[in-house]
């Protein structure tokens, strides 16, 4: 069960197990819009992917969604720039593979979330070594944001999941409907961008995604009772 996993420096909330990856270049509404009803809608971590951007374009985007986050309770998290991560006082930044997570911690503090993507075994295994706080593997299904990713299949996920102890996502055509898949191949969390980003109600999206976690966490304590 994915409840077991070790926890990072940081304790991850029940609520952060939802996680919206907010993409300008593919918001349907206002991005802002968007994260504010995905955080009213009960999801707890927004993580900014912007990667075309110039630096100062970047701040200011993630300085308004600071601003809209705030009074919901949800954590945003900054994607591959941990400059801008610290100058908007996010609450932490996301790696991609290959990134050097001691250098985040560092620049970042050690209360910090400090996420990671990865897209193997070896990669989850640089993930915990490294010292993060959960990983995210994928794609685990096909997704029109990488089009030519082989999909790992929930076998192969699986597999993956079950050789750390990070808390791991699951990342790559996630949906409402394919999330508890997820979790019984072992993801802590799930993480998707066009389940909200397509949603003509981001907020409900959110809460449909909290109902599965709910209701598979039921039934495992059931079964575990």
């Amino acid at each position: 069960m994915s409840g077991g996993k070790r926890r990072g420096a940081v304790q991850l909330r029940p609520r952060d197990r939802v996680c919206f990856i907010a993409a300008p270049e593919q918001a349907r509404c206002p991005l802002t819009q968007t994260v504010r009803q995905t955080a009213q809608g009960g999801a707890g971590l927004i993580q900014l992917r912007d990667k075309t951007s110039p630096a100062d374009a970047l701040k200011l985007l993630a300085e308004n969604l600071r601003a809209a986050l705030r009074p919901t309770g949800a954590r945003l998290i900054v994607n591959g720039n941990i400059e801008v991560a610290e100058a908007v006082e996010a609450d932490g930044a996301h790696l991609p593979e290959r990134a050097s997570i001691e250098q985040a911690r560092a620049r970042l503090g050690k209360t910090a979330l400090i996420g990671y993507s990865a897209h193997s075994v070896d990669g989850l295994r640089r993930a915990e070594d490294a010292g993060a706080d959960y990983a995210f593997l994928s794609p685990v299904f096909p997704t029109r944001s990488k089009p030519g990713a082989a999909p790992l299949g929930l076998k192969r996920f699986e597999r993956a999941a079950s050789q750390t102890a990070l808390p791991v996502y699951a990342l790559g055509g996630i949906q409402p409907d394919n999330a508890r898949l997820c979790l019984e191949a072992g993801a802590f969390g799930v993480a998707a961008l066009s389940a909200f980003s397509d949603s003509n109600d981001a907020a409900d999206a959110a809460r449909r995604f909290l109902n599965v976690l709910e209701a598979y966490d039921q039934s495992a304590s059931t079964k575990e009772g």
